[in-house]
């Protein structure tokens, strides 16, 4: 545009020519015409370009401008701190987020030193590594303490990055400082937890493991080697490959384990006898859990394990004395149902026959006496009457013959219609045919226990309608003492029966536990009792061990 500009002004300084022929001028005019259109379009087009990169300038300028302020919102806003240093560590920017960290305005902290601001114990560990950092010309994260101004030192991650300094001071610094407080507080709680876990884990009396689905030990305390006889936990896992095969006695017992924990997902007291490393055994009482991955699968097996060879050695001490006091209170009742049967006999045979034969004489005698002798004679026999009366009574209630004779149903329907006038009571008998006849042993307890209901219903509740049951069901026999009495409190009586008070209540439950039966006692106050006893028939006597005892209110 300039040269086009020059071309016009040194045609303007040429000389005219003298005045052509007018053709010839017509002619020289209108090229002149021409060449001036062709030049103003010229300036206009130059012109409109000029416009459009003016325009395009400015947008661009805004463009910079808005992108400058919007990092420089995004510096100022950030929740990090950031700061950039010269080479030498002197502050020359920082944002709000720095500020607010050290606890000092913004002006206060351009041209300080950063590491004015980093606690004592860390200060020449950064200097080392601002150093390094100018060296290497690399990225650095490292943390440190920082001592903000009046305030406790402050825990932060650092990112640092190197740029070159458009002006002439050199290199620029670039620092992101997060806040790692909380981050640190979790690891200080985090760590605790694993002290208070780890000295648990090597302390605790219980052994503690974790073992792989394949029966190898992945981790175990030593509580747990002591158990077995080794030395520290790493002599037992370097020993062991198969528990199932070198730990357990029975090795279908880790297997059983395995299964119950399938169903129940923790299994508690789990009992087992397991191998020492000097070849002796030891129990132990394990508690285990299945710990599984996302899809459901074992991961590993973790639990503890408790040794429990005294306390099963006591055990069986004490099953020991259990069964031999079991077997000399049978020794014991069975002698005294055969002294009472003895003592029925005598009283039967001998007494009996004795107050008899005594009888007879006197009744001879009387009808051979004078008058004045048959009245003393009448009294006398009237005396032997009743204490042959007496005597018959005795013996029936030491044992009734029946029960020896002609079984238990028939005694308990001739002893029922015998005892309900005497205790005022409507005593009614329930029996199916049973067919043979029971043990002796088994009408024994049950006539007993029909006793002693019945006396206990009428003497202590009053009873005046008691039911006697008693049926044949699915290989067991049932019998049920049922009355209308005042009835009781249930756990009270059986607490004064285990001080020895009340020893009706254990009698019975003894006889029914000699013969592996179920006693259950029911009763409410003011409601009636009922006593249960169950006997297997498919066990004879003396042969049940594992009766049960049950009591409801």
């Amino acid at each position: 545009m300039n040269k086009k500009m020059h071309a016009n002004s040194r045609r303007g300084r040429l000389k005219r020519p003298h005045a052509p022929e007018p053709r010839a001028g017509m002619l020289q005019a209108e090229t002149a015409g021409l060449a001036e259109d062709v030049e103003i379009e010229e300036l206009r087009v130059a012109e409109e370009e000029l416009r459009v990169q003016n325009e395009e300038l400015a947008l661009a300028r805004q463009a910079v401008e808005a992108e400058h302020a919007r990092y420089h919102e995004l510096f100022e806003c950030a929740p990090d701190g950031y700061m950039v240093t010269d080479a030498a560590g002197v502050i020359r920017e920082a944002n709000r987020a720095a500020s607010a960290m050290l606890n000092v305005p913004r002006r206060g902290l351009l041209g300080k030193p950063f590491a004015l601001y980093v606690a004592g114990v860390d200060r020449d560990a950064f200097r080392v590594h601002l150093s390094q950092i100018q060296s290497e010309k690399a990225f650095k994260d490292w943390e440190i303490r920082l001592k903000p101004r009046e305030r406790p030192p402050l825990p932060v991650a650092l990112n640092i990055s190197i740029a070159e300094s458009q002006s002439q001071s050199g290199i620029q610094i670039r620092w992101l400082l997060r806040d790692i407080t909380q981050r640190k507080q979790a690891e200080e709680a985090l760590q605790k937890v694993w002290e208070n876990y780890h000295n648990i884990f090597e302390h605790a009396v219980e052994g503690i493991f974790q073992e792989s689905p394949e029966g190898r030990y992945l981790s175990v305390n030593p509580s747990l080697a002591r158990i077995y006889g080794y030395e520290s936990p790493e002599d037992l896992m370097g020993s062991v490959t198969d528990i199932a095969r070198e730990r357990y006695v029975d090795p279908g017992r880790r297997e059983e384990l395995k299964r119950l924990i399938e169903e129940h997902g923790v299994l508690e007291g789990f009992e087992a006898q397991m191998r020492r490393k000097d070849g002796g055994t030891v129990w132990v009482s394990e508690h285990v859990r299945a710990v599984r991955d996302r899809s459901g699968k074992v991961v590993y097996y973790e639990g503890t394990a408790q040794d429990i060879t005294e306390r099963k050695r006591a055990e069986g001490q004490l099953q020991d004395s259990l069964t031999l006091s079991r077997a000399l209170s049978r020794r014991l009742e069975t002698v005294r149902e055969e002294e009472r049967a003895r003592i029925a006999r005598d009283l039967h045979d001998e007494v009996g026959q004795a107050l008899t034969a005594l009888k007879l004489n006197l009744q001879v005698v009387q009808r051979k006496s004078p008058d004045e002798l048959r009245s003393p004679l009448e009294s006398s026999v009237g005396i032997i009457d009743r204490l042959l009366e007496r005597v018959r009574g005795i013996s029936l209630d030491l044992r009734p013959s029946l029960l020896d004779d002609l079984g238990l149903i028939t005694t308990l329907k001739w002893w029922t219609e015998h005892q309900a006038p005497q205790r005022g009571a409507r005593i009614e008998l329930k029996a199916d045919s049973i067919e043979p006849r029971l043990p002796l042993d088994l009408e024994t307890a049950c006539f007993r226990i029909v006793e002693e209901a019945v006396n206990n219903a009428t003497k202590y509740a009053k009873a005046r309608r008691i039911n006697v049951i008693l049926s044949k069901r699915d290989g067991a026999l049932d019998l049920v003492i049922r009355d209308n009495g005042a009835g009781f409190d249930v756990n009270a009586v059986l607490a004064r029966a285990a001080r020895g008070e009340s020893m009706g209540l254990l009698g019975m439950e003894e006889r029914v536990k000699h013969l592996g039966g179920l006693f259950t006692i029911t009763s409410h106050p003011g409601r009636g009792t009922e006593v249960r006893a169950t006997f297997p028939l498919a066990i004879s006597a003396g042969t049940g061990e594992k009766a049960t005892t049950s009591a409801s209110r």
